[in-house]
């Protein structure tokens, strides 16, 4: 079924003064989880690009990290590319890991 509509209620108006407008949401396909296992991922697609850029930086100030009592995380999409360039890092993000050292990558602007 089309995950639109519930997604669109989950995430609520945020800082707009209507409902958002979503092109699209759907479910991974993956088996349902089990009581104790996280829900599964949602893809969702902004029908505009502005309300997707505010949408996310109210996300990461405000938006609650729970609903309906289990934990909702919110990822930027990355291109292809991009996703390259950030993979070139793994051997190092290990080695930092394995040494306690906090770090992270920097979004590009």
């Amino acid at each position: 079924s089309d995950a639109g509509p519930y997604v669109a209620t989950m995430l609520g108006t945020g800082p707009f003064p209507r409902p958002l407008e979503l092109d699209g949401a759907h479910r991974f396909l993956a088996r349902r989880p089990r009581a104790n296992e996280p829900p599964r991922a949602v893809v969702v697609r902004f029908h505009r690009y502005t309300n997707r850029e505010c949408f996310l930086r109210w996300a990461k100030k405000e938006w609650s990290s729970r609903w309906e009592n289990a934990e909702i995380r919110i990822y930027q999409d990355w291109s292809a590319e991009l996703a390259k360039k950030r993979a070139g890092f793994n051997r190092a993000k290990v080695v930092l890991h394995g040494k306690g050292v906090k770090f992270g990558l920097l979004q590009p602007a």
